[in-house]
């Protein structure tokens, strides 16, 4: 149950429901560059931050520059295809939850700010963040300074849970001294967190039915 005052969530994999989107705009570029395509079992058991040792892992050449051309490639077909993907199922119903009973909800994403502000509001769910903060490139290098700035101005890490789906979440948590919960619906599977202390929930559905008991 989550009983901190203060939730940090994530939004990739983790409320937004763009895995199987981010893998098969992954297999387009793997496809145009003559490369193997990844099944979605891969694709979760690859992806990590920073994303350059990804694009590696799934097959690019990632030398003299072709890192930042393939992942600008990425972004102009994520961004031309965003709302194919949902947001997980009970989101929503999470959000206002916790909302009514008092709990303060923010929102660090290593996605750009702009286009994370413009898709919480499309969603409908920005009004539920105390603050939102995005990265400020389209390279997703991860988001350890962006946690830093937003755990300092919430101040008692006691009061603080980080939910997210990506290791990158739980060493950022690790690092502050913040209880984390990893929801392994998303980006990584389940596998990937066997050595870690993260507390593991299948869904973020889950989590009303928690909170509830």
């Amino acid at each position: 149950m989550i009983k901190h005052q203060n939730i940090i969530w994530d939004w990739n994999g983790t409320l937004f429901n763009d895995a199987e989107l981010c893998m098969d705009i992954m297999n387009v570029l793997l496809r145009a560059y003559g490369r193997t395509e990844i099944s979605f079992e891969r694709y979760r058991s690859i992806f990590t931050f920073p994303l350059i040792h990804y694009y590696k892992a799934a097959g690019h050449d990632i030398s003299n520059g072709n890192f930042e051309k393939v992942g600008a490639e990425f972004i102009d077909h994520y961004e031309k295809r965003k709302y194919e993907a949902e947001l997980h199922h009970g989101v929503k119903e999470i959000l206002e939850l916790f909302q009514s009973k008092g709990k303060k909800q923010y929102m660090l994403s290593a996605y750009t700010h702009e286009h994370l502000e413009k898709l919480l509001e499309h969603y409908g769910i920005a009004d539920y963040f105390e603050n939102i903060q995005g990265n400020d490139n389209i390279y997703a290098d991860g988001k350890m300074n962006l946690a830093k700035q937003m755990i300092e101005k919430i101040g008692d890490r006691n009061s603080i849970i980080m939910i997210g789906d990506t290791l990158h979440d739980y060493e950022i948590a690790e690092e502050f001294g913040v209880r984390c919960c990893i929801s392994t619906s998303g980006h990584q599977s389940e596998e990937r967190f066997v050595n870690t202390s993260a507390e593991l929930v299948p869904s973020i559905s889950s989590l009303i039915a928690e909170e509830d008991n």
